[in-house]
């Protein structure tokens, strides 16, 4: 496979993976695993990490690092339309989009 085809699948791939577990697509976490994935070795296109690892153990494992931790989504922060109390005392942070 080309280098710029091979590059782009593994793109596609860690892009699939992260949004499975629900994280960002600019998180850190994507050019690290990107800089560390490859294509297994036969006739799949599977990409794995370097160290055997699958991309979604690999996330796992990220995702239970606290050196990573503040990358990863937290808990919702959403408001109801119909709680008007919270909407007003939390515009700001509405209108910055920090809450939903």
């Amino acid at each position: 496979m080309r280098d710029a085809l091979r590059e782009f699948h593994i793109r596609s791939c860690v892009r699939d993976a992260l949004s499975r577990h629900g994280i960002a697509h600019d998180s850190p976490l994507r050019a690290q695993l990107e800089a560390n994935a490859t294509i297994a070795a036969g006739t799949d296109s599977r990409v794995v990490m370097k160290n055997g690892n699958s991309l979604d153990a690999e996330i796992e494992n990220s995702l239970s690092s606290q050196r990573l931790a503040g990358s990863f989504p937290t808990g919702s922060r959403t408001l109801a339309k119909s709680d008007t109390e919270s909407v007003r005392n939390h515009f700001a942070d509405i209108a910055a989009g920090t809450v939903g």
